[in-house]
């Protein structure tokens, strides 16, 4: 899966705490609240705008790659 320029656009007021962790700052794990469901404005490899909903696992994993990707992961953790 390749999102380019993501953003969330809206998410659900239900949230999913569970313990959470990164492969960059192997030791370190916490509690990490993440909402259940995700809408994400994002380009495909031709620039097309699209806009795709992520539920679950996928929302929690799609959230935390975008929260590493701004270096906030040690903050939240």
């Amino acid at each position: 899966m390749m999102l380019i320029n993501p953003s969330i656009i809206d998410q659900s007021v239900e949230v999913d705490e569970q313990y959470e962790g990164c492969l960059s700052f192997f030791d370190v794990r916490g509690m990490v609240p993440r909402p259940v469901r995700i809408e994400v404005e994002h380009q495909d490899i031709d620039g097309t705008v699209l806009i795709t909903s992520f539920e679950g696992a996928v929302a929690r994993l799609v959230c935390h790659e975008m929260t590493i990707s701004v270096g906030a992961y040690t903050v939240r953790a």
